[in-house]
């Protein structure tokens, strides 16, 4: 709804310090030492459409990755859609969700319902039936909502529990909830806690090199493709002093060693 006459390519976004103003996204992929293999400025003010771009742009410059390799976001990236299309291109996806919640302790949590795929209904742990009642749509991130009730909860001793203030139980599913409990199971593991910490020690810390150590917090050109050169100068110089310092270690090691 509004337009910058100095800049018309940038968008207004919530920036690091929580004010709105008129941004650019810049996305980075890094190895697991902290290795910038590709960037990118957008003008999405979300992340969640970025990640298969992101891939894509690393296999443009590398090559198609082997499968099972790990790909790790933190959760602004969750996107149903992308992230069943990386999962079908065979990457082991670590990004943790926000529409489902498991509760094992909980006995009346949405994980403990059984879906019933041949008759589009759930069975609830007292062996009461949840039937379709609407789909509706939703945003990019789910595609839709299918919403299934109880008719028989009034009737239940354990109405209270289950259903808290309301008088029946409703269940909202979208496409991709399997989906997202797999990863959600996979991150409570040892191996998905310490691959999803990577993110901490690599990405954040390039992001975190790039604004402080160097003072990039601001582009001084306009237009996106000027960005897009500026922001990608900002990488290699990162990228420079990174392979640096690894070559260094490297040789001293290498010294010791002898």
């Amino acid at each position: 709804k509004k337009y910058s006459f100095t800049d018309p390519d940038a968008r207004f976004m919530q920036t690091y310090k929580k004010h709105i103003d008129l941004s650019y996204n810049g996305q980075i992929a890094v190895d697991k030492q902290g290795i910038i293999l590709s960037n990118d400025v957008v003008q999405d003010y979300e992340d969640r459409n970025q990640l298969v771009p992101t891939v894509d742009n690393v296999e443009e410059i590398f090559g198609q990755l082997p499968e099972g390799t790990k790909v790790g976001a933190d959760a602004g990236y969750e996107n149903g859609k992308a992230l069943e299309k990386l999962e079908n291109r065979g990457f082991d996806l670590f990004v943790p969700g926000k529409c489902v919640i498991e509760k094992p302790k909980n006995k009346f949590a949405k994980a403990n319902f059984i879906y019933d795929k041949e008759n589009d209904r759930y069975i609830c742990p007292m062996g009461k039936l949840l039937e379709f009642v609407s789909k509706k749509t939703t945003d990019k991130r789910y595609d839709y909502l299918v919403n299934y009730r109880c008719k028989d909860c009034p009737t239940c001793p354990y109405q209270k529990e289950c259903c808290k203030k309301n008088k029946t139980r409703l269940i909202s599913a979208t496409p991709y909830d399997k989906l997202f409990n797999r990863i959600k199971k996979k991150l409570q593991t040892p191996e998905g806690k310490e691959t999803y910490a990577l993110r901490k020690q690599t990405v954040e810390i390039a992001f975190g090199d790039i604004k402080h150590n160097k003072k990039f917090r601001n582009f001084l050109l306009r237009g996106l493709e000027k960005v897009k050169i500026e922001f990608n100068r900002a990488c290699l110089a990162r990228n420079l002093v990174m392979i640096n310092n690894l070559l260094k270690k490297k040789k001293m090691t290498l010294a010791v060693t002898c």
